[in-house]
Parts: structure tokens; sequence; C-alpha cells
């Protein structure tokens, strides 16, 4: 591309993109500040930027620029996810929670607004709430492996120890490779003195 020639909103969608999926960090960073620089009013260069800065633990900043994509496109349930993430990952879970719930109003079919939810509110030690939203998400996507495992902590918190383990051992089923799952069934076995298993 020619020096001085502004490249078009969708050019610069493909990078940012391409950056993301390489979990290019930095310079998805750098790229979405030249998508402001180049169109101010576009939320995609703000909504880049606050992907780099949440992959980069710079959640204050992440919130700062989902706030501004927000202030652009209020209707944007991914922006109001990603910002209970950035918040969450802050530890303000009650601003989390609402974030996530503002996504589920605006697109009450995708299981990850109510997953999300669901970690908060265990953070929250709300756990038939986050129970109820585990639930909707298996309900959305019967193949969300973290929303049977997330279910399943929740459950063993409320002392449900059978129960958990059955969402566990479907978790593992569904992701054999993510050992967390593992370590909570364990964790549950133990609360049952059942050793051997």
């Amino acid at each position: 591309m020619a020096k001085g020639k502004k490249k078009t909103v969708e050019e610069w969608k493909e990078e940012l993109e391409s950056l993301r999926d390489a979990e290019r960090w930095e310079a998805l960073l750098e790229a979405a500040e030249g998508l402001i620089e180049e169109h101010l009013n576009d939320p995609l260069g703000y909504f880049g930027r606050a992907i780099a800065n949440h992959q980069l633990k710079r959640n204050d900043r992440a919130i700062a620029d989902l706030d501004r994509v927000i202030a652009l496109q209020p209707d944007y349930p991914v922006a109001h996810r990603n910002r209970g993430v950035a918040r969450e990952a802050q530890g303000q879970y009650k601003a989390a929670i609402a974030d996530y719930s503002r996504a589920i109003e605006l697109n009450e079919n995708d299981a990850e607004n109510y997953y999300n939810r669901g970690v908060a509110l265990i953070q929250s030690t709300e756990f038939k709430a986050s129970i109820a939203d585990f639930n909707k998400a298996i309900e959305l996507q019967s193949t969300h492996a973290n929303a049977y495992g997330s279910r399943g902590v929740a459950l063993e918190r409320l002392e449900q120890y059978e129960e958990a383990i059955l969402d566990f051992d479907r978790a593992i089923e569904l992701k054999p490779n993510e050992t967390g799952h593992y370590h909570n069934c364990g964790i549950a076995l133990a609360k049952l003195r059942r050793f051997r298993e």
C-alpha cells in the first residue's frame, strides 16, 4: 500500500483478525492504534486494542477501550462480555456479572455469556445462581466442557459431591486434556473418601 494512503476498515479488520488469530498481541495493539488513528469513531480499533490489552494483562486499559466501544455501539453483546472478562480479571465480580447480564439481554442464545456469568457468580459465592447459568450454557451448547466442569465446582461447593463428579466426568469426556477437570474430580472424590477411583 502506498505511503499516506488510508486502509479501509475492512482491510484493517482482516489485519486485526490475522494478528489476533496468530496471538501477536503487541502487533495487534499497534495495528488497532493505526485503525483508531485513521478511523477515530470506528469501534473495531478500540475493540482490537482492548483484546490486545487484556491478553497483555492491562485490564484497566482494556476496560477503557471497551467503554469506548460500548459508547459507539451500545448493543454489541461481545463488547459487554469482554468488558466483563476484563473486570473479572481485576476481581470486579459484581461489575462483571452486570456486563454478562447485559450481553445476555442482547444475545440470549450465546452459551459463552451464560458460562462467563456463571464463573463470576462462583467467584461471588452465588453457587445456585451459577448452576442455573451453567445449565443454560449446556442447554445451548451440549458439548461445552467448561460449563460442565464449572457446574461441577459449584455443586462441589454446595457439597453435592455425587452430582459434581458426574459433571467432572462429562467435562473430562469432552475435554480429556484439561487437567483441571481431573483435579476437581479428585477433590470431590476425596470429600466422599473414595480414594481408589
